[in-house]
């Protein structure tokens, strides 16, 4: 199972909330990141809370200096929208682009940019939600619904070509209460790409989600690692 540290990110400060709300500040970016690159097995995700609300991914220009001290694969999320904004994230040396909004609005460009830079370089980012008895995909930091369901979203998701998905939990985001894997009973028919679970997590390793869902190729974990409740 890979091994994701997720840090959520605003203006050059690591943030942490619950559910995607109330965040609160937990350190320089720089000095965070800083403490978990003496891992060797691990990957990054770094996603911008509030690049929806600014027009703008803040995490490029911070990420000059944290590259020169780590090797680890990095993937960013949070307010791309359009080529030139992915076209700098991997010209500045980010592995991968996790996208939300652009697959709701512009599928068309995701597939373009899949063939542009290959579908390793592309993930589908789902942040999903259950709202009156039925699981939606959200964007914009889990403001906003999109306009068909969560398992139809998913599946178009595949058709797009992305290379996985990336897959928050916002109900269990920071609550340290496990990932819903009635959710993953539900994907597990159609999932042909790996999945990364993100929310409510508090350990790298779950045999029963190794056991049954084998679309599950990694865990990303948050608050449990920045509150010391685990190491790496």
């Amino acid at each position: 199972m890979r091994r994701i540290v997720r840090l959520d990110v605003k203006r050059g400060f690591v943030i942490k909330g619950k559910r995607f709300e109330g965040f609160r500040k937990l350190g320089s970016f720089e000095e965070i990141v800083k403490r978990y690159t003496a891992e060797s097995n691990i990957e990054f995700f770094f996603y911008d809370a509030v690049a929806t609300l600014f027009g703008i991914n803040s995490i490029p220009k911070l990420l000059n200096e944290t590259l020169r001290f780590t090797f680890l694969p990095v993937c960013i999320g949070g307010g791309l929208h359009n080529q030139r904004q992915v076209e700098e994230c991997i010209s500045d040396g980010v592995d991968r682009v996790a996208l939300n909004f652009m697959c709701f609005d512009s599928p068309d460009l995701v597939e373009k940019l899949v063939l542009r830079y290959g579908s390793q370089a592309v993930v589908g980012n789902v942040e999903a939600r259950k709202i009156g008895g039925s699981r939606v995909a959200m964007h914009s930091t889990a403001r906003e619904v999109g306009r068909e369901s969560l398992l139809d979203h998913l599946k178009r998701l595949e058709q797009l070509g992305v290379s996985e998905i990336f897959l928050p939990a916002v109900d269990h985001d920071g609550m340290l209460n496990g990932f819903p894997n009635e959710l993953l009973e539900k994907i597990d028919p159609f999932a042909n790409v790996p999945y990364v679970l993100s929310g409510g997590l508090t350990q790298f390793e779950d045999q029963e989600v190794s056991n049954n869902f084998e679309f599950v190729k990694g865990i990303a974990i948050s608050r449990a690692l920045h509150e010391g409740l685990i190491k790496l």
